[in-house]
């Protein structure tokens, strides 16, 4: 029994040992205190018997990953090597409840993560210049579609009439005109090819000559303020040879100007109503939007009622009663019609609808923080308002339709008097 005895006690211990064993290979991965010995890759039955900072995994110490935390003390997931991920970052148009949940440089406006500076710069330019240069107006307008009909010429030897074909069709080009009057332009300098049987031929010459003959410093037209304006000698309507020397009815980006021929008193040659280049130019022209000639001199300011600015003539003002309702005269510089501009902050919250409208000198202006409270990319806020961005070059303007150039915008704020 005494031997019985002690073989069973030797044997609950030996189990007892065993069941120790087995319970220190399970995995604690909690840091320890720094009591064990073990170092890295060493053997271990528990985590307290590694050195501190260090885990027992598979009975093996290895080096412990601190859990990260979210900003609310929960613990984020790490990837498969171990290491702490952060919170997916809102990209362009994804949902947000405050900026932090966007990428840089998005911010969160009405919950989606949005551009709210767009780092452009106002460059005070559009891409509205008809020209550069006198040559940049000569040029046919887009969808051109003159109707010329048949004409016959006259041989010089007494030879038969020549019948040449109609020009009637879309998207005319130079190449047309020139085909139209018989393939030689030459025929266009002598003023007797023109008679009743060859109208259409003074036409077909007079288009070639205004759009596709030799434009440069000696050509019909002028570039003024980025503006053509046609410069050639006209003759008054009511003869064939008028035909083959008028005044066109638009530009090369098909900008309409007036087709009317003013000629002077004993004059035989006259000029087109449109474009001007001082004050003197005005006389015996009609203005735009009026009925009315300028008259060579008169009691208006300055000795005559006319006035040309940005290379248009219009009637010249001498007070506030001349303009039109909501515009008062510039009896000191132009002597033309500007709009009243706004006296109060309400004045402009009103007419523009923006509760960030603001009276600056006398004009409406959008206040902003950023560009988004402006209309970007077009509208940018540049020094505290909302501006038109601009551009930069001319490869910044509209790819399709006429080419226009990138110059300095030239705000058109005034207009003619109602009365003279």
């Amino acid at each position: 029994m005494k031997i019985f005895g002690r073989l069973l006690i030797a044997l609950v211990g030996a189990l007892t040992v065993a069941g120790s064993a087995v319970v220190g290979c399970g995995t604690t991965n909690n840091l320890n205190s720094g009591g064990g010995t073990s170092g890295p890759g060493e053997t271990c039955t528990r985590t307290f018997d590694c050195k501190t900072g260090y885990v027992c995994e598979q009975n093996i110490c290895l080096a412990a990953t601190t859990p990260a935390t979210s900003p609310d003390g929960g613990i984020l997931p790490t990837s498969d090597s171990g290491t702490a991920t952060g919170p997916h970052l809102g990209l362009l148009n994804e949902s947000c409840q405050v900026s932090s949940d966007c990428q840089s440089p998005l911010e969160c406006l009405g919950q989606r993560c949005s551009v709210v500076n767009y780092g452009l710069t106002a460059t005070g330019k559009s891409c509205t210049g008809e020209c550069n240069m006198a040559a940049d107006c000569c040029e046919l307008p887009v969808g051109f579609e003159p109707f010329l009909g048949e004409w016959e010429a006259q041989p010089v030897d007494g030879g038969p009439f020549v019948f040449h074909p109609g020009l009637s069709t879309t998207n005319v080009r130079c190449e047309d005109l020139l085909g139209f009057i018989g393939g030689d332009a030459t025929i266009c300098n002598n003023p007797a090819n023109f008679n009743v049987d060859t109208e259409t031929l003074a036409q077909g010459c007079f288009l070639y000559n205004t759009y596709c003959g030799s434009c440069g410093a000696s050509g019909p037209w002028a570039c003024t303020n980025n503006q053509c304006v046609y410069t050639a000698a006209c003759t008054p309507a009511g003869t064939v040879a008028a035909l083959a020397s008028a005044c066109p009815s638009e530009t090369r980006t098909g900008r309409g100007l007036s087709a009317t021929c003013t000629v002077a008193a004993g004059a035989t040659m006259g000029s087109c109503q449109a474009g001007c280049a001082a004050d003197a130019d005005c006389a015996g022209k009609t203005p735009t939007s009026s009925n009315h000639t300028c008259s060579a001199a008169d009691a208006g300011p300055g000795g005559t009622n006319c006035t040309c600015y940005q290379s248009a003539c219009y009637f010249k003002c001498a007070g506030d009663l001349d303009c039109a309702s909501g515009s008062t005269c510039d009896t000191t510089t132009t002597h033309l019609c500007q709009p009243t501009g706004c006296m109060a902050d309400a004045d402009c919250v009103q007419s523009l609808g923006n509760p960030r409208a603001k009276c600056v000198t006398n004009a409406c202006q959008v206040a902003c923080d950023n560009d988004s409270n402006c209309g970007p990319p077009a509208t940018i806020c540049s020094s505290g308002f909302c501006k038109a961005s601009g551009c930069t070059s001319d490869s910044d303007c509209p790819s399709g339709g006429t080419h226009e150039f990138c110059v300095m915008s030239t705000a058109t704020t005034f207009t003619g008097a109602i009365t003279n």
